[in-house]
């Protein structure tokens, strides 16, 4: 955002940067005219601008937020809402936004912590009034709380894309579903194939050992691995796959755990090649990053 403002405020100077670029400095900053032509039109990126303003704010206040439409275009994933902090007036603002927008894409709201929060979200959403039940219609689109992944999603999934490869998650424990969850509703409602194993964690070796025809697939586009305690599972999968392992550390275990950074230090000092790790319980990081991966590998 922080970016995007700066480049906002060139936009007056646009024929003095094409100056500058162009002939100025020795050898050019931007050496071709393509180069320029692109950062030029992050200037013009289309965004927008909520008109909800802050609580007590005198008239006139800048708006909190501003939307990044062109993210899909620019990176292939589009923005998603990170609900934790934000009032249900915000979420219901920005989703609603990011949703006329791009009309066939579902909107994605992660770290909506329970269904209290989500009936909120519901009633902010439709103006005040009340839906009840496991989903609403607002506006003729359906607001949906995926309560194991803390997840709102606005839309439904658009179709599987069929050149696309499978991403397969495995949780190490019952525990690491939530976390796994998240990565799931953001995959599926980003057209990507999935398929599941829970409870597969190293304290029973035969349970991930009975997968090895699933793990040795050459229809496996990436793996992502939720894991809490030692965080042992993703460098054993990792051992066994030519996908790429996304490791998760989860926030789960006693003490020495720290909340999931005992997990997170040995997936980083994974011995097996191909082991990235995201941040502690970060299920949509994982995902997104899996997207990425298999977009950028689909076949055709």
């Amino acid at each position: 955002r922080m970016v995007q403002l700066l480049l906002s405020s060139c936009r007056p100077y646009q024929l003095g940067l094409r100056r500058l670029f162009s002939s100025t400095s020795k050898p050019p900053i931007i050496p071709n005219e393509a180069a320029l032509t692109s950062f030029l039109s992050l200037i013009d990126s289309p965004t927008s601008s909520s008109s909800l303003s802050p609580s007590g704010a005198p008239s006139g206040a800048p708006p909190e937020h501003n939307l990044d439409h062109s993210r899909t275009s620019r990176t292939g994933f589009p923005e998603v809402v990170l609900g934790a902090t934000k009032t249900p007036s915000q979420i219901a603002s920005i989703m609603s936004s990011l949703r006329s927008k791009s009309p066939s894409s579902p909107v994605l709201c992660t770290l909506v912590p329970d269904r209290d929060a989500f009936d909120k979200i519901d009633m902010a959403f439709s103006g005040g009034g009340w839906g009840g039940g496991n989903s609403i219609d607002a506006g003729g689109e359906e607001l949906v709380y995926h309560e194991e992944a803390r997840m709102v999603t606005l839309g439904e999934p658009s179709p599987t894309k069929e050149n696309l490869k499978t991403v397969l998650i495995i949780t190490a424990g019952t525990t690491d579903i939530p976390v796994a969850s998240e990565a799931l509703v953001t995959l599926q409602h980003s057209s990507i194939p999935t398929s599941v194993l829970h409870d597969c964690g190293v304290a029973g070796l035969h349970r991930i050992v009975r997968n090895l025809p699933l793990l040795a697939s050459d229809s496996l586009g990436a793996v992502v691995v939720c894991a809490g305690m030692d965080g042992a599972l993703p460098s054993v999968v990792a051992g066994l796959t030519k996908a790429p392992v996304i490791a998760v550390p989860t926030s789960v275990g006693y003490g020495a755990s720290f909340g999931g950074v005992a997990a997170m230090l040995t997936m980083m000092n994974s011995c097996a090649p191909g082991v990235s790790v995201v941040n502690i319980d970060a299920g949509f990081s994982a995902a997104a990053a899996a997207f990425k991966i298999v977009s950028c590998n689909a076949a055709g």
